[in-house]
């Protein structure tokens, strides 16, 4: 039986995938990499993937500050425990073989 996702779109042609703000509220024991990873081999060749994750190890003053306020205000949406704080080779060990737009 078909997942919602392959009724609603056409894995078949290129998608973007975003994962904007999620993937910072799984655990490590969850496996964020593994999910991500799944989720890319679902998509087409030419398919994109957006994604935004707190690095625990940014050092710039100014995406420091953002950090912080970004988890003191995510605190209270996330689950009883604090959300996972992983530094950027963590956070990048899913998509490492797809080509990057930006990184630190």
């Amino acid at each position: 039986m078909p997942d919602a996702a392959s009724r609603a779109l056409d894995l078949d042609r290129p998608v973007g995938l975003m994962l904007v703000a999620v993937l910072q509220y799984l655990k490590d024991a969850e496996d964020p990499w593994d999910i991500t990873r799944r989720l890319l081999g679902r998509l087409a060749p030419g398919s994109h993937l957006l994604l935004s994750h707190p690095a625990a190890d940014v050092t710039a003053p100014e995406a420091a500050g953002s950090m912080r306020i970004h988890n003191e205000r995510a605190a209270c949406h996330a689950s009883a425990t604090r959300a996972p704080r992983r530094k950027w080779n963590a956070s990048a060990r899913a998509w490492r073989s797809w080509n990057r737009v930006w990184s630190p």
